[in-house]
């Protein structure tokens, strides 16, 4: 039955040893061999258990690049005639004018929402967007125009800056309703 075991051997079994009272030494014998080999393996399993591994894994990151966009100035049309039209050119005292600050010499990417329309309790009064300045100092006589109303590609300067101007034109009908018109020009910058 079991190969290399002899008949003398404490383990091995016949209806032979069972008869005869040499059983109760095979137990006596088994249970010790059992008891060895549960002991060996809770000793491999505990072996196994405190065994360690180890991995290494590489770790990477990007700095992206930090910018504040501040409004210096409103863009402010002052009176608009019933009929008639305002324009305010971005080099103008009175355009909206932004600072942006981050790192410095990084190319950025600005874009300008502009309103379709200024508002007043429902009624608009029509709004077109001249091309915005940008410039490094805060000079807008100097300035380089944006290739779109909406903005475009530009640098900081070595010191971060970026200043943007944006001006517009005004158009009030001749049934146009008096009051305060108003809307929102909002400019924001990425860095690709």
């Amino acid at each position: 039955m079991l190969e290399g075991l002899s008949k003398d051997s404490p383990f091995f079994v016949s209806s032979r040893l069972i008869e005869n009272d040499r059983f109760s030494s095979y137990i006596k014998h088994m249970r010790k061999g059992t008891l060895t080999v549960i002991f060996l393996l809770s000793t491999f399993i505990q072996g196994q258990a405190q065994e360690s591994a180890s991995a290494v894994a590489n770790g990477s990151f990007s700095v992206t690049s930090y910018f504040n966009i501040t409004k210096l100035t409103d863009l402010s049309f002052g009176t608009v005639p019933v009929g008639g039209s305002i324009i305010v050119n971005p080099v103008s005292g009175t355009s909206a004018m932004f600072k942006i600050f981050g790192s410095g010499t990084t190319g950025v990417q600005v874009t300008i929402n502009l309103p379709a329309s200024l508002q007043y309790n429902g009624n608009a009064l029509m709004f077109t967007p001249l091309l915005p300045l940008y410039n490094t100092l805060a000079q807008s006589a100097s300035a380089a125009a944006f290739p779109s109303v909406t903005g475009g590609d530009a640098n900081t300067g070595t010191d971060g800056n970026l200043y943007v101007w944006v001006g517009g034109k005004v158009t009030a009908t001749p049934q146009q309703r008096a009051g305060f018109y108003s809307g929102i020009v909002q400019i924001s910058v990425t860095a690709p």
